[in-house]
């Protein structure tokens, strides 16, 4: 399955929290947090249409290649946009990562596009062979 999410720097582990003003602990931000559920329904109806189910001992794959926004003097990392994306995946097939483990791959990272644009895409391989 493919999913491609728009580039949202909030989206990444690098930017995806904030700390709560009364207690200090980690909190993931409202902008995080919708990405992650929506990227989670995709996967969630995907999965649904497709009747998948995941066998017991199974692996999840993610491939992702990343265009990310011209921005002067910053070279964004795409490694920090697989954690929120592997909870979103979890999530979408009613699993965790300690059930299902997930083996993550950068395939590519470009950085051609405009200004505040960019696009994330998730290549989601279940039990793949080739990893």
């Amino acid at each position: 399955m493919i999913f491609t999410m728009p580039y949202l720097p909030e989206a990444s582990v690098n930017h995806s929290h904030t700390r709560n003003r009364h207690t200090g602990r980690p909190v993931k931000k409202r902008e995080a947090m919708k990405w992650q559920m929506v990227l989670a329904q995709k996967v969630r109806t995907w999965a649904d249409e497709h009747r998948i189910s995941l066998p017991l001992g199974g692996h999840v794959v993610i491939w992702l290649t990343a265009e990310f926004p011209k921005q002067p003097g910053t070279r964004p990392n795409a490694d920090n946009f697989l954690k929120i994306a592997q909870d979103a995946i979890a999530e979408g097939l009613g699993t965790d990562d300690d059930i299902y483990p997930f083996r993550a791959r950068v395939k590519s990272e470009v950085y051609n596009q405009p200004p505040h644009q960019g696009n994330l895409h998730y290549e989601v391989l279940i039990n793949a062979q080739d990893i």
